[in-house]
């Protein structure tokens, strides 16, 4: 593998800073307090909606990167959860994260 694991890890380690940043940002929008306005309460019921979906999907990403950081250190970082062969620089490059190797997740 061609790839710079110790780069990789300073990347992720930087996108999850910034994951936990979004996070505190998302959690402190969600706790301002609602207008008195019955309409405008609405949209921001609307936007919690919203901010919450994004909450989840900050949590999710900031796991799966912490994941990576823990494969990275565990020297299992690259090969497929799944079946063992190692995960392609291409997909390792667009996602730094996965776990899975084509093959594999397309299966699951």
């Amino acid at each position: 593998m061609s790839i710079n694991v110790n780069d990789v890890e300073v990347a992720l380690i930087e996108v999850r800073a910034a994951l936990f940043e979004r996070l505190a940002s998302i959690k402190h929008q969600l706790h301002i307090a609602h207008s008195s306005d019955a309409e405008e309460q609405s949209q921001e019921r609307e936007d919690d909606d919203i901010l919450h979906s994004l909450e989840l999907e900050t949590q999710q990403e900031i796991a799966q990167v912490s994941k990576a950081l823990t494969r990275i250190v565990s020297g299992e970082y690259g090969r497929c959860e799944c079946c063992g062969e190692l995960i392609e620089e291409r997909r390792l490059e667009a996602i730094p994260y996965a776990t899975l190797c084509i093959t594999c997740a397309v299966r699951h």
